[in-house]
């Protein structure tokens, strides 16, 4: 089983390889559907008819509107098969809200879709249960300030995991949340890549703050604010961020009590 994860990450390296060639897209679609797991995930993700009604509200003006990551997996199927099908990447671009970004397709949409797949294969094989893998192909000239965002609240994940002494219903819903917004910020735009980056950085101080063998409380409040800023100044283009973060707050509070 370990070698489904190996085979497909080299065939997605292709797909990456290729600069989305439709017929290398329309082979990896038609791998995954001949392999009995990925199949499955496929079919699933198949069953919900959300992503195709995303792409129908969008035009070359208007992106489909994005609410959680789940919207962004699902229009990343829908884009994949458009690719298979023989659309040029430029030309949904162009007729998706992105014109002249293709690489925005690629980052907000079949990114996340790569990543789910991966997800659910690791799951499936339980190559094991540590946080989430940091996405290994990124794209823009701002890739380095993403791997930060994701080093840096993988980093938040494992310091929860590694707290023996909290109840484990919390670090699971911690461990969640903090993969919810590392989604979401992976797709933030290059124009708001420093308010991505700040966000990560206040929740991980939220964190390190709370878990420490003598907590704060000045501390402790002063980087909650600190999150509620940071998450505020993406609000207009972004408020799924201010959710999460309220939420990563919520429930950080439950330690200890």
């Amino acid at each position: 089983m370990d070698n489904l994860l190996d085979e497909f990450q080299q065939r997605q390296k292709l797909v990456y390889d290729s600069d989305f060639q439709n017929t290398t897209v329309l082979n990896f679609i038609g791998w995954l559907k001949t392999n009995k797991e990925t199949e499955k995930i496929i079919s699933e993700l198949s069953e919900e008819t959300r992503g195709v009604e995303l792409a129908k509200k969008a035009d070359f003006k208007t992106p489909p509107p994005v609410e959680n990551p789940r919207d962004s997996v699902l229009l990343g199927l829908y884009f994949i098969n458009q690719l298979g099908s023989g659309t040029k990447l430029d030309l949904l671009a162009t007729s998706y809200g992105h014109d002249k970004e293709p690489e925005k397709i690629i980052r907000v949409y079949i990114n996340p879709f790569f990543d789910y797949l991966e997800k659910k294969i690791k799951e499936t094989i339980k190559v094991d249960n540590k946080p989430e893998h940091i996405p290994h192909i990124l794209h823009g000239d701002f890739r380095g300030s993403v791997i930060n965002i994701n080093s840096t609240l993988i980093k938040s994940s494992q310091t929860i995991q590694n707290k023996s002494n909290f109840d484990e219903e919390i670090k699971k819903e911690l461990t969640q949340l903090l993969e919810e917004l590392n989604q979401v910020l992976s797709q933030v735009p290059s124009d708001k890549i420093n308010e991505a980056e700040a966000v990560a950085w206040a929740a991980e101080s939220l964190v390190e703050a709370k878990v420490s063998d003598k907590p704060n409380p000045v501390k402790i409040e002063i980087t909650k604010e600190s999150l509620q800023k940071a998450a505020t100044n993406l609000a207009s283009i972004m408020p799924t961020v201010i959710n999460i973060a309220e939420k990563i707050i919520t429930t950080i509070q439950k330690v200890g009590n």
